[in-house]
């Protein structure tokens, strides 16, 4: 697996991240108050809280929780 990122955010009060390939669309929330806005790849919608990018390449370490 190359480099990339996943986004690591809050929803419904619990921490997620999603692999960028999966996500078809994403949109910070015009509030500046560091939400988002997601589309994946499968039509899910639902919006993150504290919204981080996170990069990830060979020699990194990633933990999905």
């Amino acid at each position: 697996m190359g480099e990339g990122f996943i986004y690591h955010f809050r929803y419904r009060g619990s921490d997620m991240s999603v692999d960028a390939k999966d996500v078809a669309l994403y949109y910070p929330s015009i509030s500046g108050d560091g939400s988002g806005f997601f589309t994946l790849v499968n039509g899910e919608r639902f919006r993150g809280e504290e919204v981080r990018e996170i990069k990830k390449g060979k020699s990194e370490l990633c933990r999905y929780l």
